[in-house]
């Protein structure tokens, strides 16, 4: 039997029969009726099969898709999209399931195994799937497929029970967003796979198999799947994977109870080395958006500008512990050269699917000379008290902690008194006043004069010498004296040349001065 179309004023009734009925784009809106249900099942079993979209919505005080107890109800879907939405009826103090119970009422056993169905409860007193009622005794709830929501999280709670599957094991809800960023709303999920094994159309608790029949994107590209713990208490890592949209999605991650997570398309998100200044040595570092399968090792190699490329040893150990960072180590590159890693043939955990090829660049640093001295400084002994002089030998070491041999070192010394020591600052002044004084003596002996090849004067022309070395004009009191002396000497020399000069002697430019006198 297939019911469709919309109403605000009919209702459909089922008692004590075994039926199986078919709700196809039906609309049911009794909101407005009080004790009006939509669909009220009382006794018997009813299969309902959603084809379509699909509204329950009753009155104060009953529930949208009203199963009363001992009734039987199991929903599934037989087409894409199809869904039911059941909204129970409300009121001050009044409560009621949005699938299950009335008003303080006990539901019968609800089974879902396909479609997208999502039940809204009354008030905080009901529960979406179930009693109308928390403290009511549990109803029996069975969830083996389907994306099922249970809008204020409220889903046979009665007593602290919690929904389970076929096989009897309680179940969770997994509210998972498909694809960052997420899909459309109304996007078919056609395939699945729930920690290792394939989802299917039939529902079968038993093997495992989880039910997606019918199942698509709601509330921004999001489904909710009820599943059990993982192993270890929930601290093991489970798989999701769904394909929707033409693409794989997939998650590892650990279920102890209700999560909320995001697939995503298996990809590469980080890889170092990436830089312009990276070491000729280290680690290679490969970060998966998702959980790999640590039993397949992919290749890495290093593509230089020009020659063959450089393939990197697998390492099966350098995987971290939930297989999202994948570590392989390299050296002797070249200094000053740019590579390319590439990176192919590793498989996600879910889908084992390869992933597609991954390159980045990056550079190495240019080759460096560089020390450190084991000490940062070295302070060398010192005299506080008379004119000895430090140790002969001071000595430091340097450790090269750069890439290359050291060449051409030179070490800088820096810090406390520069210059002489005391004892050879007192030596230089002291022969400073010895040179002063030996030049004071010869200028009051005899003003300088340039030295003249036909002196015969030893002593004088040693005099001579001592002078030129340092002329004594170099002070005020050499330039005294010598203005001293040329003055005598043009006194001296005018007077004989006036006696020449009577007697007809040749011109002054003509004479030369020859030991103590003018001579022709």
């Amino acid at each position: 039997m297939s019911i469709s179309g919309a109403t605000t004023k009919d209702t459909i009734f089922m008692e004590n029969i075994d039926a199986k009925l078919t709700l196809e784009n039906l609309s049911v809106d009794v909101s407005g009726t009080v004790n009006a249900a939509a669909l009220d099942v009382k006794g018997g079993s009813l299969t309902l099969t959603l084809v379509g979209t699909n509204t329950l919505k009753s009155g104060s005080g009953r529930a949208g898709l009203q199963l009363r107890e001992g009734a039987n109800l199991t929903i599934t879907a037989a087409s894409d999209g199809a869904g039911l939405t059941a909204t129970g009826g409300g009121g001050p103090n009044i409560s009621a399931a949005g699938i299950g119970g009335g008003a303080y009422s006990i539901a019968g056993a609800v089974t879902i195994t396909g479609g997208s169905v999502t039940a809204e409860g009354r008030n905080s007193n009901s529960q979406d799937i179930g009693n109308g009622y928390d403290n009511s005794p549990a109803a029996s709830v069975v969830i083996d497929g389907g994306s099922v929501w249970a809008t204020s999280g409220r889903a046979a709670y009665g007593n602290g029970i919690l929904p389970r599957n076929s096989n009897g094991a309680a179940i969770y809800a997994n509210t998972l967003t498909v694809g960052s960023p997420a899909m459309a709303d109304n996007v078919s999920v056609t395939v699945g796979i729930i920690d290792g094994i394939p989802c299917s159309a039939v529902a079968n608790a038993t093997g495992g198999v989880y039910g997606i029949n019918d199942v698509v994107t709601t509330s921004a590209g999001k489904v909710c799947f009820w599943l059990p713990t993982t192993g270890d208490g929930g601290t093991s890592l489970g798989g999701v994977g769904l394909v929707a949209g033409g693409k794989d999605h997939e998650l590892s991650y650990a279920r102890p109870g209700a999560r909320t997570e995001t697939l995503v398309i298996p990809a590469i998100s980080e890889v170092k080395p990436d830089g312009s200044a990276e070491n000729v040595g280290g680690d290679v570092i490969i970060r998966f958006n998702v959980s790999m399968d640590t039993d397949v090792i992919g290749t890495v190699e290093f593509q230089p500008c020009s020659g063959a490329p450089i393939p990197l040893a697998p390492a099966a150990d350098r995987w971290n512990g939930t297989g999202t960072i994948y570590t392989v180590s390299y050296s002797g590159l070249d200094y000053a050269t740019a590579y390319t890693i590439r990176i192919k043939g590793f498989e996600s955990a879910v889908f084992n699917s390869e992933l597609d090829s991954g390159n980045t660049s990056f550079a190495t640093v240019q080759e460096s000379h560089t020390a450190s001295p084991d000490l940062a400084s070295k302070a060398f002994d010192t005299v506080t008290a008379g004119y000895a002089r430090p140790p002969a030998a001071q000595r430091f070491t340097i450790t090269n902690t750069g890439t290359a041999a050291l060449t051409g070192v030179r070490a800088r010394l820096s810090g406390g008194r520069c210059g002489l020591h005391r004892h050879d600052a007192f030596i230089e002044q002291h022969n400073r006043l010895r040179r002063d004084r030996h030049h004071q003596r010869a200028a009051r002996r005899r003003p300088c004069s340039p030295l003249h090849p036909l002196h015969r004067n030893a002593a004088h022309n040693r005099r001579q010498r001592l002078c030129a070395r340092d002329p004594p004009y170099l002070c005020r009191q050499g330039q005294r004296l010598r203005r001293r002396g040329q003055r005598r000497r043009r006194r001296c020399r005018g007077r004989r040349w006036g006696q020449r000069q009577q007697r007809g002697q040749r011109q002054r430019g003509q004479r030369r001065y020859q030991g103590r006198h003018w001579r022709r």
